[in-house]
């Protein structure tokens, strides 16, 4: 039999969670690359309100200010993009990175925590997965940043193009609803797109009940 932990709402595989669980408490920002996200920092910028930041994929390197966590479906990824802000002026402070999985590449070190979760975090993009991974570190309020699941792309896409319906595809919605019931409990907002539509949007009382 398979076994499982449950921490703060959050189903994994294994004897327990990753000893960072439960570590953290607060705000944090889950920054993504969507076509928004340069406008919602500028809503909500997380050095303004004392927010920690868990940076998806490849935003570990284009957030040149401090991030706390690097996060990613991908395993190889957060350690290649946390060694690239060496070189890029970025904040020097250590970048925590946690992944779904061991990396696969022999010359890709592995992240620092394995999340095995289970459910829906799994297959709803690296950003459903971060915020599991930040319900999961202890954050009680987590605002999500380039996050708004539709078919318009990534920030550093040319803005003719329009993305495949990878990211606003019906299976994928169903799992961030999915989320939504199971384990977001309000402690998730989105500052843009169809994610603000499902989650609604960080209020000043809702960002201060934390």
């Amino acid at each position: 039999m398979v076994q499982e932990w449950t921490f703060n709402g959050i189903r994994g595989k294994g004897e327990s969670p990753p000893r960072c669980a439960g570590n953290f408490k607060g705000r944090a920002v889950v920054m993504a690359t969507g076509w928004s996200i340069w406008d919602d920092l500028a809503l909500f910028n997380p050095e303004q309100n004392n927010a920690e930041v868990i940076a998806v994929n490849n935003m570990i390197l284009h957030w040149k200010k401090r991030v706390h966590h690097g996060v990613s479906l991908h395993a190889e990824e957060p350690p290649l993009w946390r060694k690239l802000r060496q070189q890029y002026g970025c904040d020097n402070s250590h970048v925590t990175c946690h992944a779904a999985r061991p990396s696969r590449d022999p010359q890709v070190m592995n992240c620092d925590y394995i999340w095995d979760i289970l459910g829906c975090a799994r297959a709803g993009t690296s950003s459903l997965f971060a915020v599991a991974v930040g319900l999961g570190l202890g954050y009680t309020r987590i605002i999500l940043a380039g996050v708004p699941l539709d078919d318009k792309g990534h920030f550093y896409d040319p803005p003719y193009i329009l993305m495949p319906k990878q990211f606003a595809s019906t299976s994928v919605r169903n799992q961030w609803e999915t989320a939504k019931q199971v384990f977001f409990m309000d402690r998730v907002r989105s500052l843009s797109g169809w994610t603000r539509e499902l989650l609604g949007e960080p209020t000043e009382e809702w960002i201060k009940s934390a």
